[in-house]
C-alpha cells in the first residue's frame, strides 16, 4: 500500500494502558484513533490505528467491537486506488476468568460475516 518501503499507510497498534487522546503522536500520522478500558487505574488492554496523513478515512465504529477482557477490535475504511479498503486490527485479551474464547469466536465469525458482505477488500490481523 504505502510508496515508500520503509513507511507504513497504517498501523494497527494494542496494549495502549488506558492512553489519553493526543497522548502518544507519530509524526506524518493523524491522531491515533483507540479504545481503551477504563475500569481501574492500572488498565491495559486498548486497541488502535495510525493513518498516514495524506490519506482520507473513516472510522467504522458499526465494525469496532469492544467487550471488556474479552475482544477488542478497531476498524476504517479507506480508499487505494480508488478502491475502498476495510483494515481493523483485532486482540483478544486474556484476561482470566473474564477472557471467554466462546464470545470472542462468536464476535469474530460475525465480525467476518459483515465484512465479507460488504463487497470491499479487507484486511484484519489478530
Amino acid at each position: 500500500m504505502g510508496r515508500d518501503r520503509n513507511s507504513f499507510d497504517v498501523i494497527g497498534v494494542t496494549e495502549l494502558f488506558g492512553m489519553s487522546p493526543g497522548e502518544c503522536s507519530l509524526p506524518g500520522y493523524y491522531p491515533l484513533e483507540f479504545t481503551t478500558r477504563k475500569d481501574s487505574p492500572n488498565t491495559k488492554g486498548g486497541i488502535g490505528i495510525y493513518v498516514k496523513d495524506n490519506h482520507k478515512y473513516k472510522v467504522r465504529s458499526e465494525l469496532s467491537i469492544f467487550i471488556r477482557h474479552i475482544f477488542e477490535s478497531k476498524f476504517i475504511e479507506i480508499t487505494f486506488n480508488k478502491k475502498p479498503i476495510i483494515i481493523g486490527t483485532i486482540y483478544r485479551p486474556n484476561s482470566f476468568p473474564h477472557a471467554d474464547i466462546d464470545i470472542f469466536s462468536h464476535n469474530m465469525t460475525e465480525l467476518q460475516d459483515l465484512l465479507g458482505k460488504e463487497n470491499k477488500y479487507g484486511r484484519y490481523e489478530y
